[in-house]
C-alpha cells in the first residue's frame, strides 16, 4: 500500500496556532510535511507528534499539509497482521491518514490499565452532555471527521475494480495496472473509504441516481434483493426527510474478515459474510439482507447530512435514527405482523447484551456510543 495526501489546513479559530498535534496509525509508516512548521515532539510508541509553527498559524490562515503512508508485508506471517489489505477485496479507510488533535478514543479504558497507570477510574467514555461545552459541540463523535471536506482521489490496482468517494471522472490503464480517479460531488464528512477487487456490478437508476452493487461473481444471490432495498429507502427517505445528496448509492462486497456494513458518502461496504451468502429462502425468515442495507441508506441522512456532536448521546442522532428509519422501510415492505418478529429479534439481543454492561446502563439522551445495544 502507498497512500498519498495533499490536504489544506485552516485554522478557523480567532487566536493564532502555535503547535500542531497529530495521531499517526498503528502498523503503518508515516511520513509528514507541514508548510510552516518543524517537529518538535516525537513519541513514537504513542505514534503521536507536536509539530510547532514559526511564525504561528493566524486565524483565517491555510496552509498545507502533506503525507505519505506505506504498508509492505515482509516474509510469511504466522497470521495475517493486516487484513484490510488483501489481494482480493481491499477495504480500508482515511483513518490511515494522519488525525489532528487530542483523541479521546485513544486513551486507556480498561479499569485495570488505568489502575496500573495511575489514572481515575472513567466513568464516561464520551465527554458529558453539556450544552455550554463549546470546545466538544464542534466536534464529531467521529475521530477525526469534524469537517465537511471536497476529495479527489487517484487510485491504481491491479484488480479489475477500484471504487473511491464519489463519481468516476475518468479512467485508464498504465504498467498493468488500472487507474481511476475519483471526485465528491459536495463536500461531504471527513469519512470516506477505499475498496479493490475483482467485482462484477449490478446497476440501475433511481430518479436520476444511480444504484449499483459491486460483488464477487460467484455471490449473486442476494443482489437483486440489495438494489431493491437501495431502491425503497431511496423513495421512503427522501419523501420523509429530504433530498439525497450523492449521483450514486453503491453497496460493495468486502471478504469475511469481518462482520459488518458500514456508511461512508455515497459507499457502503457490505461483509460478504452477512449479506452477500446469507441464505434467506423460508417466507417467515426475517430479511437481514433487505434491513442491513436499508440501515447503511439511512446513515446518508442521519450521520452524513446530520450528525451529533462528541458528547454523550450524539448515537441517538445517528444510529438510532438510521435504526427507526430501516425499521419504516421494512414495515411498508413487509408489514407490522414481521415487524412484531424481528422487533422481538432486537428485544433479546438487547436483554442479552445488558448483561455484560461494564459502566451503566443510560438512557437513550446520554448513551455512550460504545453501548450499541442501548442505541440500535
Amino acid at each position: 500500500l502507498n497512500f498519498v495526501g495533499d490536504q489544506t489546513i485552516v485554522n478557523k479559530s480567532e487566536e493564532p496556532i502555535e503547535r500542531l498535534f497529530l495521531n499517526f496509525a498503528n502498523g503503518f509508516e508515516t511520513t509528514v510535511e507541514v508548510e510552516n512548521a518543524t517537529l518538535e515532539e516525537s513519541h513514537d510508541d504513542l505514534k503521536y507528534y507536536i509539530y510547532k509553527f514559526s511564525p504561528p498559524m493566524q486565524p483565517g490562515e491555510e496552509l498545507s499539509m502533506k503525507y505519505e503512508v506505506k504498508y509492505e508485508s515482509k516474509g510469511f506471517e504466522n497470521s495475517v497482521s493486516r487484513q484490510d489489505l488483501v489481494q482480493n477485496g481491499t477495504f480500508f479507510n482515511n483513518s490511515i491518514a494522519p488525525s489532528i488533535g487530542y483523541q479521546t478514543g485513544r486513551e486507556l479504558s480498561s479499569k485495570g490499565d488505568r489502575k496500573e497507570e495511575g489514572l481515575e477510574e472513567n466513568q464516561n467514555l464520551m465527554p458529558v452532555l453539556d450544552l455550554a461545552d463549546a470546545r466538544n459541540l464542534n466536534r464529531t463523535y467521529i475521530s477525526g471527521a469534524n469537517e465537511w471536506v471536497n476529495v479527489e482521489t487517484v487510485i491504481s490496482t491491479t484488480n479489475d475494480v477500484a471504487v473511491a468517494p464519489g463519481s468516476l471522472q475518468e479512467r485508464w490503464e498504465e504498467n498493468g495496472r488500472n487507474y481511476f480517479r475519483y471526485k465528491l460531488d459536495h463536500p461531504s464528512l471527513n469519512f470516506y473509504s477505499f475498496i479493490s477487487a475483482n467485482y462484477k456490478v449490478a446497476a440501475n437508476i433511481w430518479n436520476g441516481v444511480d444504484i449499483e452493487v459491486y460483488y464477487h461473481p460467484d455471490h449473486e444471490w442476494n443482489v437483486d434483493n440489495m438494489l431493491r432495498s437501495i431502491r425503497d429507502s431511496l423513495a421512503y427517505y427522501t419523501d420523509q426527510f429530504g433530498p439525497y445528496k450523492h449521483k450514486q448509492a453503491r453497496i460493495i462486497e468486502f471478504p469475511r474478515v469481518a462482520s459488518f456494513a458500514q456508511a461512508f458518502p455515497g459507499t457502503m461496504p457490505y461483509s460478504e459474510g452477512i449479506g452477500f451468502i446469507a441464505d434467506i429462502k423460508k417466507k417467515d425468515d426475517i430479511d437481514m439482507v433487505y434491513y442491513v442495507v436499508a440501515h447503511e441508506m439511512a446513515h446518508q441522512w442521519w450521520a452524513h447530512q446530520v450528525i451529533g456532536a462528541n458528547m454523550q448521546g450524539a448515537t441517538l442522532l445517528s444510529e438510532t435514527l438510521a435504526q427507526y428509519s430501516a425499521l419504516m422501510v421494512m414495515e411498508k415492505t413487509y408489514g407490522r405482523d414481521m415487524m412484531r418478529k424481528f422487533l422481538q429479534y432486537e428485544m433479546d439481543s438487547y436483554l442479552r447484551s445488558r448483561g455484560g454492561e461494564q459502566l451503566k446502563e443510560r438512557p437513550l439522551v446520554t448513551v455512550e456510543a460504545s453501548q450499541g445495544y442501548i442505541h440500535y
